[in-house]
């Protein structure tokens, strides 16, 4: 498959105000061969992030920015960004930390709930324990992501 690349602007929605996101100009079933395609993408020529394309309730393809994503580009919603896309056929492994790997044996129902997550939420949760500078903080942020597993 070949790379796909375009110039696009950071929008929001009333839906995900916090949340920013690019419009794919493309009809991506047609080039990815996927409704939902795991893509590769690089953010003006610098910055790297794995997702997926998906609709999210529009009748167009999407990707979204993250908040770490914007803030490496210096860039807010409103703002253009060019974007490289090709489609992504590597594994998605997550670095677990000791403390989520003991929760996971302690507690396998979190495991399985964790597993059903998308690999960007399990990212996310992984990086939000993993960052905690301090035992205590880790300890609660464990704690949190626990109670939102089982929740």
């Amino acid at each position: 498959m070949t790379k796909q690349s375009f110039t696009a602007l950071i929008q929001t929605s009333e839906k995900w105000k916090n949340s920013a996101f690019v419009e794919v100009p493309f009809d991506v079933k047609s080039v990815f061969n996927s409704g939902r395609p795991k893509v590769k993408a690089v953010f003006d020529g610098q910055v790297s992030y794995r997702g997926t394309l998906a609709k999210m309730g529009t009748s167009y393809h999407i990707i979204i920015l993250t908040k770490d994503v914007r803030k490496s580009l210096e860039k807010e919603v409103g703002e253009s960004v060019d974007i490289s896309l090709e489609f992504d056929t590597e594994e998605r492994k997550i670095q677990l930390g000791e403390e989520l790997k003991q929760m996971f044996l302690d507690v396998p129902q979190a495991k399985l709930n964790f597993d059903k997550l998308s690999y960007t939420r399990r990212k996310e949760y992984a990086s939000f324990i993993a960052s905690a500078v301090k035992e205590e903080t880790r300890k609660k942020r464990l704690q949190k992501v626990k109670l939102e597993l089982l929740g």
